[in-house]
């Protein structure tokens, strides 16, 4: 009983301390944010997630359409497909997301 009880602590602290590793890590991705000015393609509010036909992002990506996760659902709240936008992308090197994105009036 002694021994089983040693087993299932020594799991626990071992899942305990891949969980905090994990954690840890993730603090020390590099984070780099990104704007960039485009036009929605297309919006998937229950993916929480914007097509978007954009100008070359500097430093960062080509001219091309892509589809953006938000970081949240009210970022995508005011914008609609065929609004011209400007937007800001949060890169780390596991994911990227959309964290702000505005309507702007501009000629193409």
């Amino acid at each position: 009983m002694v021994l089983l009880l040693s087993g299932a602590m020594l799991t626990i602290i071992t899942i305990q301390g891949a969980a905090q590793t994990e954690k840890d890590q993730s603090l020390k991705e590099p984070l780099k944010y990104y704007c960039g000015k485009g036009e929605v393609v297309s919006l998937d509010e229950d993916r929480m997630a914007a097509a978007i036909k954009h100008e070359r992002i500097e430093g960062f990506m080509e001219a091309m359409t892509m589809r953006f996760k938000a970081e949240d659902s009210h970022v995508l709240k005011d914008i609609s497909p065929g609004d011209r936008v400007r937007f800001t992308l949060k890169d780390t090197p596991s994911r990227t997301r959309l964290v702000y994105i505005e309507r702007i009036d501009e000629k193409k």
